[in-house]
């Protein structure tokens, strides 16, 4: 999903976490976002939402 940083894009991306799916969130600046980082994903690493490796 790109442009999670701000409005339909952060909406989308937290709704769908919501929901139990798996969300890849992209962004000019991810380096600046704080809120998505907190949600809960148990794929994190690192305070980045990934993919696990296989």
């Amino acid at each position: 999903m790109t442009g999670a940083s701000s409005g339909l894009g952060k909406a989308t991306a937290r709704f769908f976490q919501s929901k139990g799916w798996k969300v890849i969130a992209t962004m000019r600046n991810p380096a600046s976002e704080t809120e998505l980082n907190q949600l809960d994903n148990d794929t994190a690493s690192a305070g980045h939402n990934t993919l696990p490796q296989t």
